[in-house]
């Protein structure tokens, strides 16, 4: 979902920080699962002023999420503390000095078509934003492997940021 023309998250003038965790879906998630948690996910992060993308493939959550320390400590809580999925794991949390999507609340690859979110996210890579970092360029690029792969398994391929 988009903020709204001239709404985007304001990304200059603040500290912010980026995180992107896996989790495994307790149940399988159907459209309208999907389209709940993606309704209730939306309004809490425009309180909390954070935006970013979720991927749902075969079971399994990848997730960035980007914004101010506190709004993403908010977010991140309610994510711990939801029931719909276990096995949380933090793969990187890092400050930022840029979103990489300051238009989404929260994007959902089954939502956008994951082609099209391939094409979003590859452009990233390839003509990265001024200000972009190098552990944001490889989260997109986790994303578009996650999104290409027949299944969700990057433990092993996933580098550790510090």
């Amino acid at each position: 979902m988009y903020v709204g023309v001239g709404q985007a998250m304001d990304t200059e003038t603040q500290e912010l920080r980026c995180i992107m965790y896996r989790s495994v879906a307790v149940n399988p998630m159907t459209k309208p699962d999907l389209t709940r948690l993606l309704l209730g996910a939306r309004q809490f992060n425009r309180h909390a002023r954070v935006t970013g993308v979720l991927i749902y493939r075969h079971g399994s959550f990848l997730q960035t999420i980007e914004g101010p320390p506190e709004g993403i400590d908010a977010v991140y809580k309610r994510i711990r503390e939801d029931d719909r999925h276990d096995r949380i794991e933090m793969l990187v949390d890092t400050p930022i000095i840029r979103r990489l999507f300051p238009d989404w609340l929260m994007a959902l690859n089954a939502e956008l078509g994951t082609l099209l979110l391939l094409r979003i996210l590859h452009a990233l890579v390839e003509q990265p934003l001024s200000g972009t970092s190098d552990a944001q360029r490889q989260m997109v690029k986790h994303m578009i492997a996650e999104l290409v792969r027949p299944e969700m398994q990057i433990a092993s391929a996933l580098p550790c940021y510090t």
